[in-house]
């Protein structure tokens, strides 16, 4: 049987993690916190959380579909999405990208709308 290369050896980690930045407690978002503006930095700024997030197939089709139903394309009829993983699966990963998706996409339009566009 062949050995396995441990996972470092294979994937580098991201810069904070190397220079050992990263604290435990950022690996769990609470969105309450991140409504409010009191969450760890990387979850409340919309550019830094999606630079650090791996857009898997998944959370790239929930971002679709979402997007689709909120400019009135895509699929008709039920909208519900069901998030069906296990512990530690990305719900909460989701949930907060869609959150910052909505939130950006209101900051475009206000700034389109103030601009007159």
């Amino acid at each position: 049987m062949t050995e396995l290369n441990p996972w470092y050896a294979i994937a580098t980690p991201h810069e904070d993690i190397r220079e050992g930045r990263l604290a435990e407690a950022v690996f769990a978002t609470n969105l309450w916190a991140v409504v409010q503006g009191t969450a760890p930095e990387v979850y409340l700024d919309p550019e830094e959380f999606f630079r650090k997030t791996y857009l898997t197939t998944g959370l790239s089709t929930v971002l679709r579909r979402v997007a689709e139903a909120l400019s009135g394309g895509g699929e008709s009829g039920d909208r519900i999405i069901s998030l069906q993983t296990a512990f530690g699966g990305g719900k909460t990963h989701t949930l907060l990208a869609l959150w910052h998706f909505g939130e950006t996409r209101k900051a475009i339009e206000g700034l389109a709308a103030r601009r007159g566009a």
